[in-house]
């Protein structure tokens, strides 16, 4: 059997070793990729969201002044119906958009997941060609 030869059996590992540094750091990569994606779609959401309660507020607002220049008051009987219609309209938007979010989030953490084990999947590939091409360095019976 031939001999194992030392140094190509520690370049061998320096070259694992580096190949699974670029990994770890590509995971991590990732990572900070999501959370940056998962806190722009926050703060869209919660820009949209402000948006929509200022639009709801001046509905009602208009609403109310234009039952005011009617003569009718704002409070009881139809008024009522129409306000908290406006009021009803948007929470069941809000619910949606929700609903829509928490899809969107994960929907995000899918992909980033399936790339995890993507990576993990070439790290064990190229772990095992690295047996396999130490492996016959080594002697084995």
């Amino acid at each position: 059997m031939a001999g194992v030869d030392p140094i190509t059996i520690a370049i061998m590992a320096a070259s694992a070793v580096e190949a699974k540094s670029a990994q770890s750091q590509a995971a991590s990569s990732a990572r900070r990729q999501q959370e940056i994606q998962n806190q722009q779609i926050k703060l869209q959401r919660d820009a949209a969201e402000r948006k929509r309660k200022a639009a709801l507020k001046k509905d009602l607002a208009t609403s109310r002044a234009r039952f005011g220049s009617s003569g009718v008051s704002s409070t009881g009987g139809s008024a009522d119906a129409v306000l908290e219609g406006l009021t009803k309209k948007y929470n069941d938007n809000e619910v949606d958009l929700a609903a829509m979010d928490n899809l969107s989030w994960q929907s995000a953490n899918e992909s980033r997941n399936a790339s995890l084990l993507a990576q993990d999947s070439s790290s064990m590939q190229s772990n095992l060609s690295l047996l396999k091409s130490v492996a016959p360095l080594i002697g084995t019976k």
